[in-house]
C-alpha cells in the first residue's frame, strides 16, 4: 500500500527543487502550459520571491508572466499592510493624547480603497524603477515598508497621502532620505560624535594629552600638559606645569 504524502508540509526549498527537476525533463514545459491557470498559480504561491523572479522566468513565457504577476501581487499586499499599520499607529498616537496630538487635528480616516490604490501605485513605480531586478527590488521594498510602517514617521505617510511626494519619487529615495526628521537628527549627531572620537589630535613634542583636567571656559575634557622650568641667575626656580585646552586654547597652571 502506497504511503500517503502530506504535501502541505513541504518547504519552499523542496517545492522549488521539485519544480526545477520537473521542468528539466523533456516536454515538461509544454505539459506545464497545458495545466489550468488556477493550478499553475497555486503551485507558484509556494515558491519564494527570489525563485519567481529568477529561475522560473526561464521555464516558458507563460510561466514567466504568471510568476511575475504573483511576485507583484505579494509586493502590493506587503506594501498595503505596511501602510495600514502606519496609519493605524497615527490614529492610535493621536487618540492617546499628548502635546502634539492636542494641538493638531486628528488624521482623516483612511479607507481600504485608498490603501489599495497607494500600494498599487507604489508597487508599479517600484517595479518600473528596479526593472524587476530581484535583489534591488527586495532591498528597496524592505526599506520602503519599514519607513511606511514606522510609527515615528507620520510625515512620510502624510506627504504620500496628500500628494506632496509622488510614488515614483518616493521609491527612488534611500533609507536616510525616507527617515523621520528626528531619526535624521539622531543619525547626524551620532555621526558627528563618532567622527570627533575618531579624529585624534596631532601629537606635539613636549606636550602630553590627558583627560584628568577639565577646562573652566568650555568644559572641555581634553587638555595638553607641559612643564616649564624657569632658570634664574643664582639658582633654578621650581618647575611649573601648565594645561592648555584642546578645544578653546585656554591655559592655566596646574
Amino acid at each position: 500500500m502506497a504511503e500517503a504524502v502530506d504535501t502541505d508540509t513541504d518547504s519552499d526549498d523542496d517545492m522549488e527543487a521539485t519544480l526545477r527537476v520537473t521542468m528539466e525533463r523533456d516536454g515538461a514545459a509544454a505539459r506545464w502550459d497545458t495545466l489550468p491557470e488556477e493550478l499553475q498559480r497555486r503551485v507558484l504561491r509556494h515558491l519564494p520571491p527570489s525563485t519567481l523572479l529568477s529561475s522560473v522566468q526561464l521555464v516558458s513565457k507563460r510561466v514567466a508572466e504568471l510568476a511575475m504577476s504573483e511576485a507583484r501581487e505579494r509586493t502590493r499586499a506587503l506594501l498595503c499592510d505596511a501602510l495600514a499599520d502606519g496609519f493605524a499607529a497615527d490614529e492610535k498616537g493621536h487618540a492617546s493624547g499628548g502635546a502634539e496630538a492636542s494641538s493638531s487635528s486628528p488624521p482623516p480616516p483612511i479607507s481600504g480603497a485608498t490603501l489599495q490604490s497607494l500600494s498599487e501605485r507604489l508597487e508599479e513605480a517600484l517595479s518600473r524603477f528596479t526593472a524587476n531586478r530581484y535583489r534591488e527590488l527586495a532591498r528597496r521594498s524592505r526599506t520602503l515598508r519599514f519607513n511606511l510602517r514606522d510609527p515615528k514617521n507620520p510625515g512620510l505617510r502624510a506627504r504620500l497621502l496628500s500628494g506632496a511626494i509622488e510614488p515614483g519619487a518616493l521609491v527612488r529615495l534611500d533609507g536616510k532620505q525616507m527617515a523621520s526628521g528626528l531619526l535624521q537628527q539622531q543619525r547626524t549627531e551620532w555621526h558627528r560624535k563618532r567622527l570627533k572620537a575618531a579624529i585624534k589630535p596631532k601629537p606635539e613634542i613636549g606636550f602630553m594629552c590627558t583627560g584628568i583636567y577639565r577646562c573652566d571656559s568650555c568644559e572641555g575634557a581634553t587638555v595638553r600638559v607641559h612643564r616649564v622650568i624657569r632658570a634664574g641667575r643664582q639658582a633654578v626656580d621650581r618647575a611649573r606645569a601648565y594645561a592648555t585646552c584642546v578645544d578653546c586654547a585656554a591655559r592655566w597652571e596646574v
